[in-house]
């Protein structure tokens, strides 16, 4: 970059800032900034507009400007008991615009579903420095093409984010992360179908974390009924491997090669409470409330919540060993592989029942599974997003450099 960053502090002035010529480009909390590739030297930076303009908690929306940082946006929905799922892993940078240009989901997609279905209303300015609006807050009422989803994802390639208007969730009263106790004890593909909307189902090859959010008497009955002895409670996610992520299939993960050990940053179970109850230190315990509706299926083909409550089918024994694995890889037990060399598979964990797949050594991993790295897009598909690019923005004034086939 050789332009110094510009702000603007309303949607007009944004546009005027976008201009008609040169590259130009976003610069947002840049927590994925080279995620497709970088914008080329000479990109002008400018900054979005930043403010919560709207909640309304009982239409369960929010008019938010593309430059807000994430945390922001949860502590304004927050006081009215909501939130929107975006989960950035840094959301005191993360800007709600980054998120959805970039358009990876967060941890808890097996719930919320893709960010980009958290978009109703899009405001963009496109090549020509035009102020665009897509979508509208009512669903019922608008009408031609879902240009919000063609958006999320697109790198800021097809326009620049400038706001937008956003689907909310109930916060849930109780979040909890659990943890198999033991290495290579249960099968996450047997505990991911048993449980019933879970947020996160996460398996690095050894270990199994998941998150169930929602009434406590609910969340208890899962974790007690369907998860047993066999997981303890912990403060959060294991750490991310930073290498990549691949995409794959989600019934393709049992072909994972397990690699010898689990990687670095696991995180432990909350020994806070001397009954073996997890939570952080001081937390309050969850209380008891009124019982949530019986569950129905749930993804996956998971076992239905039956009306009396309980969690999984009645009598169902808690989640059992997982079966054999001829592709693990040998390794002492209990060391923590710092990196991977090249060649070697290294470590990954994996979003069970989504197909996310976040490894240190993504070219080898997949080669390993026999996908495509870097992923690449078929000559259809990359026709039609040459054909859109040239549309939207003729002059490729917008992220020059930037490549979707690349994220």
């Amino acid at each position: 970059m050789t332009v110094a960053q510009v702000s603007a502090s309303s949607l007009e002035e944004f546009a005027v800032l976008v201009g008609t010529e040169d590259p130009v480009c976003v610069a947002g909390g840049r927590t994925q900034w080279d995620v497709g590739g970088l914008p080329v030297n000479g990109t002008r930076e400018v900054v979005a507009p930043a403010g919560v303009l709207l909640h309304e908690p009982a239409e369960m929306i929010v008019r938010v400007r593309a430059g807000t940082t994430v945390a922001v946006l949860n502590s304004a929905l927050a006081e009215g008991g909501q939130m929107v799922p975006l989960d950035p892993v840094d959301p005191t940078r993360a800007t709600v615009g980054g998120v959805l240009a970039v358009g990876h989901s967060g941890l808890r997609r097996l719930r919320y579903g893709p960010v980009r279905d958290t978009v109703l209303e899009a405001r963009f300015v496109s090549g020509a420095g035009r102020l665009i609006k897509a979508g509208g807050p009512v669903v019922k009422n608008v009408t031609g093409f879902d240009l919000c989803r063609l958006l999320v994802g697109s790198l800021g390639t097809l326009g620049l984010l400038a706001e937008f208007v956003l689907r909310c969730q109930p916060v849930p009263l109780v979040s909890r992360w659990l943890q198999s106790v033991e290495p290579d004890s249960v099968d996450p593909f047997e505990v991911f179908g048993r449980l019933y909307r879970a947020s996160s189902v996460l398996w690095d090859g050894h270990q199994v974390s998941v998150l169930l959010e929602g009434h406590p008497d609910d969340v208890d009955a899962q974790a007690r009924e369907v998860l047993g002895p066999a997981f303890a409670e912990v403060a959060g996610p294991p750490d991310l491997p930073v290498g990549g992520r691949l995409s794959l299939p989600p019934g393709s993960l049992r072909d994972l090669p397990v690699p010898p050990t689990a990687p670095a940053g696991r995180a432990r179970p909350d020994e806070s409470a001397p009954d073996g109850s997890a939570g952080p230190p001081g937390a309050p315990a969850p209380t008891a409330g009124p019982a949530g509706p019986p569950g129905s299926a749930g993804p996956g083909g998971s076992a239905a919540i039956p009306a009396d409550g309980s969690a999984g089918p009645p009598g169902a024994p808690a989640a059992t060993a997982g079966p054999s694995r001829p592709r693990v890889l040998a390794g002492p037990a209990g060391s923590v592989p710092v990196a991977a060399e090249p060649g070697e598979v290294g470590g990954w964990l994996a979003e069970v029942g989504v197909g996310t797949v976040y490894a240190t050594n993504p070219a080898t991993l997949a080669a390993a599974v026999g996908a495509a790295w870097p992923r690449g897009m078929a000559l259809g598909v990359a026709a039609l997003h040459q054909e859109l690019k040239r549309r939207f923005d003729p002059d490729g004034r917008l992220n020059p450099g930037r490549n979707v086939a690349r994220a």
